[in-house]
């Protein structure tokens, strides 16, 4: 270095593991709300698993090739809330989505998520529609896969369950009775406020993923199976807010969760949900 000579020992020239697949990464780049963490988790599934370079790599590849990505940005901070376990669980849908699978079929559904206050442990179920009943029926498969329920449970104005008037707002008799059953209290959050749900509000950045699945899944087996996959690596992931993974806090949480007494109970005050295809000349 001092005598002027060539230092450069060739590492900055050698090929980058992502170059074989530049033009899927630009593609998948490009999809309407993709975001890096998203392209990353769908070249892992895709395109090597442990062969593929690390997501740090995967950035500095992006920076260096001028892509851009078309996921949001920041939101807003907010005051973080912490509960004790066993003690809450957030509930919420991310509604009305709309994806074409690899034979131009279109699918369009729903996913409820829920996550628990105190591991950040998500669960996602998949539903086609979003009535009273398949609420109770996803918040069931909730229960069933944590082993129990957590002791009061916080939503929004969901206007499956919660009816909205002049005088206030008012959980339906059905859904109560369901609670009464399951052994947890429902509790609203403010209107207008999704910080104060904000931990299920942040797994909608998990369900964002989602999208570079678009035209590259078979059938409706294959889009549960691509939610499914996404739900087993975000709670092996490291959570930002506590450091460790949400599958390693939950091994302490499920110890304090409300174990579910009769489950044939609450599974026969669900009922099937038939949808009907109405001609146009027909008044609903």
């Amino acid at each position: 270095w001092n005598e002027g000579g060539d230092v450069d020992d060739g590492r900055c020239n050698r090929p980058s593991g992502f170059d074989a697949h530049s033009a899927l990464i630009a593609e998948k780049a490009a999809m309407p709300g993709a975001t890096k963490k998203a392209v990353h988790e769908y070249l892992l599934h895709r395109c090597g698993g442990r062969r593929m370079p690390g997501y740090n790599a995967f950035t500095h590849y992006c920076r260096r090739h001028d892509i851009a990505f078309d996921g949001g940005g920041r939101p807003e901070p907010h005051p973080r809330y912490e509960t004790p376990p066993g003690r809450q669980l957030q509930f919420d849908w991310k509604e009305s989505l709309r994806m074409a699978d690899a034979e131009g079929e279109v699918f369009e559904f729903n996913v409820f998520s829920a996550t628990l206050g105190y591991s950040r442990l998500h669960r996602f179920v998949y539903s086609r529609t979003r009535t009273e009943d398949d609420v109770m029926a996803c918040l069931l498969a909730v229960m069933a896969a944590n082993g129990g329920t957590a002791r009061t449970l916080v939503t929004d104005n969901m206007s499956s369950i919660v009816s909205s008037s002049a005088s206030g707002r008012r959980v339906s008799a059905r859904f109560a009775r369901f609670a009464a059953a399951a052994g947890f209290e429902l509790e609203l959050a403010r209107p207008r406020s999704p910080q104060t749900k904000g931990k299920v509000e942040s797994s909608n950045r998990f369900l964002s993923r989602l999208a570079v699945y678009e035209g590259d899944f078979r059938g409706e087996e294959g889009l549960v199976a691509a939610i499914a996959r996404i739900e087993a690596r975000c709670n092996t992931e490291p959570s930002a807010s506590t450091g460790v993974p949400p599958a390693v806090l939950f091994m302490r949480e499920k110890e304090e969760l409300r174990k579910v007494g009769n489950m044939g109970l609450l599974e026969s005050m669900v009922a099937d949900v038939s949808v009907q295809a109405v001609p146009p000349t027909m008044l609903v």
